[in-house]
């Protein structure tokens, strides 16, 4: 075998190609799995990141609090804010966890997208504004 960026294959072997359809004479179940979320399409850098800063949140809050005890939509958001900010000024690791700011921001999403399709969140975001309008007039 030869190793090609980490993956082992066989000699003159292709490496495997997403399809986005199916063969007529395809196995039953590519069929039916065809029809089901592609949940390989993600990374699992992003996956592995995101991981370790659920650990770490784990280890100070326990695993899965926010399904326990309901959780502020605005909490997450305003976190999402301050790894953005600090992020988009440069700086890629959180200095309390030592994980990319980044991670931390899918992290939160994934807790409330969570939350929300749990039924584990307070909704506290403001009225409804005009934001989606905003951007379509000023978008080119």
């Amino acid at each position: 075998m030869q190793q090609v960026l980490g993956r082992s294959t066989l000699p003159d072997q292709e490496e495997p190609q997403a399809v986005d359809h199916i063969p007529d004479q395809a196995n039953p179940k590519d069929v039916i799995g065809s029809t089901k979320p592609p949940l390989d399409l993600i990374p699992p850098s992003a996956d592995i990141l995101e991981a370790m800063v659920l650990k770490h949140g784990a280890d100070k809050y326990s695993p899965w609090n926010w399904r326990d005890t309901k959780v502020r939509a605005s909490i997450y958001v305003a976190a999402i804010k301050r790894h953005m900010a600090a992020f988009l000024d440069g700086e890629y690791l959180d200095g309390d966890s030592g994980l990319p700011h980044i991670a931390h921001m899918r992290a939160c999403c994934s807790i409330l997208i969570d939350a929300f399709e749990n039924d584990c969140v307070v909704d506290d975001r403001p009225p409804a504004g005009n934001a989606a309008d905003l951007i379509a007039r000023y978008s080119k």
